[in-house]
């Protein structure tokens, strides 16, 4: 599974969660373009105080990530429960390299 695309797509479920990891988490944590914009469009949406959900990141985001990839983020995440574990283990990978 990939790490990147599951904890996005706990955010996008369950916004709230990102208030837990946001001292963790930053853009350049992601290696993948796509889910790097994908987590600048969350960032932008969190300084306007706007709700993160998928309607909202597709409109930030300008039509720069298809749809059908946004979805798929969610698909496989049943909860954003382990997402600080998750971030944490990102946080290592980025390091590493």
């Amino acid at each position: 599974m990939d790490i990147e695309k599951s904890i996005l797509g706990a955010i996008i479920l369950e916004s709230n969660s990102f208030y837990e990891v946001q001292s963790l988490l930053f853009a350049d944590l992601f290696q993948n373009e796509k889910n790097r914009k994908v987590m600048q469009g969350i960032e932008s949406l969190v300084a306007k105080s706007m709700k993160v959900d998928l309607v909202s990141l597709y409109s930030e985001l300008k039509n720069e990530i298809d749809p059908t990839y946004l979805s798929s983020m969610t698909n496989a995440v049943a909860s954003s429960a382990n997402l600080e574990t998750h971030v944490r283990i990102l946080q290592q990978k980025w390091i590493e390299n």
